[in-house]
């Protein structure tokens, strides 16, 4: 009966043994296959994609068709940051952009009897009056500014209102606007930390915008480079940047601090031994006014004459 069991244990432990075997078996033929299938899948994919004249990327037929098609539903929109117009290396300023949608156009005024459907030769007569009598008839009122319907503050007013320095410039311009854009500012010698979001949406009555800290690093004549762009999201569902508005602003950086140091840094041995003399004959030169024993008492009685 004992052999019996031991018997049966041994047949069970070989089973499963040999289950186990057989899952693991299964499944690194199943992992195989998934991998098989994703390189095909990658495969397929980078055979389909093609250049993308509207976003400048590779993408597939379908994509680019989307791309295009929010291309063409972008509007003209309205654009302000502010650009140091010069720097000191070393200093950090911080830009603002701010991107708001261009306000509709005023509506044509029309007289009181083209509205009522008058004849022609009333609304002529009724046009003849209005101009003989314009200087006469108008009011304070109806000489005042024409009101136009853009509630919000602009981009420009934005700009104004986070410029804290009188040597920076605020830059207009009038880039293509989107349901979603990207932002980025760069910079060749600047040190460029963005502080909001790259991609963020547009609203029809709100004013978006975008901060980065600058600080400058190397010195001379600098540009700083705005790119905004309208983004659709492809059928893998990323972001792609359509092709960007471009906007530059020269910035003058001169030498600072970090650059009197670097100077030194590279100076030869010999030559920093010299300056090193040449600074403590100066401090002790500045220190003569300060030092009693390096000068003559006021009280001192005058040298006697020479026979």
């Amino acid at each position: 009966m004992v052999k019996l069991t031991v018997r049966s244990a041994g047949a069970l432990f070989a089973g499963a043994i040999l289950i186990a075997t057989l899952g693991s078996c299964q499944q690194k033929a199943d992992m195989a296959q998934n991998a098989s299938a994703i390189d095909t899948a990658a495969s397929v994919a980078a055979s389909d994609l093609h250049p993308c004249t509207v976003t400048g990327t590779q993408l597939t037929v379908e994509d680019c068709q989307a791309a295009q098609y929010w291309l063409d539903q972008s509007k003209q929109g309205v654009a302000a940051f502010n650009a140091p117009t010069w720097m000191v290396q070393g200093q950090t300023r911080l830009v603002t952009l701010a991107i708001g949608v261009a306000p509709p156009p005023e509506p044509p005024a029309t007289t009181p009897a083209a509205s009522a459907g008058g004849s022609p030769a009333d609304t002529a007569s009724t046009q003849a009056d209005t101009a003989t009598h314009a200087d006469t008839a108008a009011t304070p009122a109806a000489k005042a500014a024409p009101h136009h319907h853009f509630a919000i503050e602009t981009p420009h007013d934005v700009v104004a209102g986070a410029t804290v320095d009188k040597h920076e410039k605020i830059v207009d311009y009038h880039p293509f606007v989107g349901r979603q854009m990207a932002a980025d500012l760069e910079g060749d010698g600047f040190d460029i930390k963005p502080i909001s979001p790259r991609v963020q949406p547009i609203a029809d009555q709100a004013v978006t915008t975008w901060e980065w800290e600058v600080k400058a690093r190397q010195v001379g004549k600098r540009t700083l480079t705005m790119k905004t762009a309208v983004v659709m999201i492809d059928s893998q569902g990323k972001p792609q940047p359509l092709i960007p508005t471009t906007e530059t602003k020269p910035v003058s950086v001169w030498i600072g601090f970090e650059g009197v140091l670097d100077i030194l840094k590279a100076l030869p041995d010999w030559l920093k031994a010299l300056a090193g003399v040449g600074t403590a004959a100066g401090a002790l030169f500045a220190a003569w006014k300060w030092l009693p024993f390096f000068r003559k008492p006021k009280d001192a009685p005058p040298k006697d004459p020479p026979d």
